[in-house]
């Protein structure tokens, strides 16, 4: 599939999971991308052991064949290692982060970035979150409203991290704030300004018709780990069977970008929902 992204000039092309480094295969299939000429193949990471992998990263991250992208949703170890259920997430994810910081500060080709998931558990420390990981060094990083369930993109369950009604005050405020870091550093802050605006109604079910579009389908592919090309409602294509560019010019395909097109509550995730 790499190769015939790269073939049909597919620009952005990322490996989600999952934790996508604990593939045994993992340095083959960055291997293969640099072979094909893929720079900056997005590599999605909970950070827990980069540090413990650097020394397989370190080529890919020199010459650019891969950036990182790491979750970080709390400066607070409690919160965090709660989010990702993992009592010792907060502590390698932020050593991650250090040593990509300390590696940049060498060869500053290295590139790599941070998404921040916005909870109820984390509204009063966006700002602090950002100035971390800009004090970082980092690339980027990006703002994205809770899914209560990456497997299931258009359930809208509200679980423990969802901000309820109580909290909207503090989450306006925060959005305020981000879109003030937003202005100061336009290129640091990924999502765009009416990206992050529209948070504000995505958690209060408000977002009116033609505000947000889906293009899930049309300019992004999704192929799940078990070969189909999906969208939160349907299917399109197997790249097991079928060939990238024919599943990418099927009526299926395009019926799907239709049906993805009419979503009430766009999940809002930038990959999906940013222009």
């Amino acid at each position: 599939m790499l190769g015939e992204a790269k073939g049909l000039g597919i620009p952005a092309i990322t490996l989600s999971g999952g934790e996508p480094l604990l593939r045994k295969d993992i340095g083959d299939i960055l291997d293969h991308a640099r072979r094909l000429g893929i720079r900056n193949l997005g590599v999605l990471t909970n950070g827990i052991v980069v540090k413990e992998k650097i020394g397989l990263l370190m080529p890919y991250l020199q010459d650019n064949t891969i950036s990182l992208i790491v979750s970080l949703d709390s400066l607070r170890a409690e919160v965090h290692d709660h989010i990702r259920n993992s009592p010792a997430a907060h502590r390698l994810t932020t050593a991650a982060l250090r040593e990509l910081s300390a590696l940049k500060k060498e060869d500053t080709r290295i590139n790599f970035n941070v998404i921040t998931i916005i909870l109820d558990q984390n509204l009063e420390e966006l700002t602090a979150i950002a100035e971390f990981v800009r004090a970082l060094g980092a690339n980027s990083l990006q703002f994205q409203a809770l899914l209560s369930n990456n497997l299931k993109l258009a359930e809208r369950k509200q679980s423990e991290f969802w901000v309820p009604e109580r909290r909207l005050p503090q989450l306006d405020a925060a959005i305020d704030a981000l879109l003030g870091l937003k202005e100061a550093h336009p290129e640091f802050i990924r999502n765009s300004g009416a990206n992050l605006a529209l948070i504000k109604k995505y958690y209060r079910g408000a977002l009116a018709p033609g505000e947000a579009r889906c293009v899930s389908a049309g300019r992004t592919v999704l192929a799940s780990n078990q070969g189909r090309c999906t969208t939160c409602f349907s299917s399109y294509g197997d790249i097991k069977t079928t060939g990238l560019a024919s599943i990418l010019s099927s009526p299926e395909r395009i019926e799907a970008q239709e049906k993805a097109g009419r979503c009430r509550w766009p999940c809002l995730l930038p990959c999906f929902c940013d222009h």
